[in-house]
């Protein structure tokens, strides 16, 4: 019998697939803008077509987990994000669905526009959608910071709402500067490709949200050395954890903004899917390696915790 926890693992791991394949796509738009030759995507149709039919057909799946999720015993919080993943996979699901049937440039150039026109609104309705999550989040950290704790932890708690608020921000800008982009060539406002300032917004935002992880993890080790003094060896093994943290998400950075877009390179100028095969079993050896050599004695939630425990104490 299928519990709770398959139906979240199999959520997961949908998920987990669905930003690969938007991690994928934007790649293959950006180098095969950069070779920028008609020929390719004829000639590749295999890997265009499997990116789309994976669009709808994995939000549909999630949308089915979600909906049976939902049916199972769940508490206030978790039924709000449910609700909340139910209706952006239907939205995200059902336009992608019409954009390859329907809504294609394939059929005319009105209806490719009007595909991008609907994908604007979705774009419109989901930057909405955030704006009211984020704001729930805020409001959740800053209840937490107006009970009665320790000075210690009472630091801890205005440093974390601090990064919180900058990562918000930072979300915020790089999903308005994206949909504002987007929107502006769909309504046809604009004529010049937006793949290259797609790619340079992905890029600046995953470096900048990698920064602010570094200077919160800096400050949330101070604060340690500073409460719990007589525990340093303890305090340099949740140093290292979130070191190992950063390692992997400036490695995973590396993969899809460097490793990616060069072996999509090889895959477009040779019609050779080797590269493409070679670039997926590298992004799993890494993946495999940091998992199983890097790991620090606890992960970066468990540190977490512990942090906040032993400045609870």
């Amino acid at each position: 019998m299928l519990t709770k926890t398959t139906f979240t693992f199999f959520k997961d791991s949908l998920t987990y697939m669905n930003s690969k394949r938007i991690t994928l796509n934007l790649r293959k738009n950006y180098v095969n803008y950069r070779i920028n030759s008609p020929l390719f995507p004829r000639r590749l149709s295999t890997l265009y077509s499997s990116l789309s039919i994976l669009s709808f057909t994995l939000y549909y799946l999630r949308f089915s987990i979600n909906l049976t999720l939902l049916c199972t015993q769940t508490t206030p919080a978790e039924q709000q994000t449910l609700l909340y993943g139910l209706f952006n996979d239907l939205m995200w699901g059902s336009c992608n669905l019409a954009q390859i049937m329907w809504l294609t440039f394939k059929r005319s150039k009105c209806r490719g526009l009007r595909g991008l026109q609907l994908e604007s609104l979705c774009q419109l309705v989901d930057f909405i959608m955030l704006l009211h999550h984020q704001n729930g989040v805020l409001t959740h950290q800053q209840q937490l910071l107006q009970r009665d704790w320790l000075d210690a932890t009472q630091q801890y708690l205005a440093n974390e709402l601090f990064f919180i608020k900058l990562q918000m921000l930072r979300t915020i800008i790089a999903v308005l500067a994206i949909m504002l982009t987007f929107s502006a060539f769909a309504f046809s406002l604009t004529s010049v490709s937006i793949t290259p300032l797609l790619y340079g917004m992905s890029v600046s935002n995953a470096l900048t949200r990698s920064l602010i992880n570094i200077i919160n993890d800096k400050q949330r080790i101070q604060n340690l050395r500073q409460s719990i003094p007589n525990q340093a060896e303890w305090v340099n093994q949740q140093q290292q954890a979130l070191w190992v943290e950063r390692a992997k998400e400036i490695m995973q950075i590396v993969i899809d903004y460097v490793v990616v877009p060069l072996s999509l390179y090889l895959v477009f100028c040779t019609m050779s899917y080797l590269g493409l095969a070679a670039v997926l079993l590298f992004d799993l050896t890494v993946n495999v390696l940091c998992n199983a050599w890097l790991s620090p004695p606890a992960n970066q939630s468990e540190c977490m915790t512990r942090m906040s425990i032993a400045l609870m104490t």
